[in-house]
């Protein structure tokens, strides 16, 4: 059976700014669709962090398809975790930023 994936991959722009792409089967019509997630990566500054902390989102969202429980949820829950992990470490960007408290919503 194959994959309803493709496996996601890490894309870096020569702005900086990075994200997760990965394609996924529409189940409604059979047809590949492109998704981009970055979670707020791109605030850090440290591009030796901000390539750990992509590379863990992209270990995130590939754990999530390849446990082959994936739907939209699962995804969601997978990111969820990562930002959790993560909070504490953005809220204190945003705070250095000046940006006030980040908003997980």
């Amino acid at each position: 059976m194959l994959k309803p994936f493709k496996t996601p991959s890490i894309v870096g722009t020569k702005d900086e700014l990075w994200f997760v792409k990965y394609f996924y089967e529409d189940p409604e019509n059979g047809k590949i669709k492109e998704f981009q997630v970055n979670e707020g990566i791109n605030r850090i500054k440290d591009p030796v962090i901000k390539k750990q902390e992509i590379t863990r989102l992209c270990e995130a969202v590939t754990e999530a398809f390849e446990s082959g429980e994936y739907n939209l949820f699962t995804v969601t829950r997978a990111i969820a975790k990562y930002n959790s992990e993560r909070s504490e470490e953005f809220a204190a960007i945003d705070a250095a930023l000046g940006n006030g408290p980040l908003n997980t919503d």
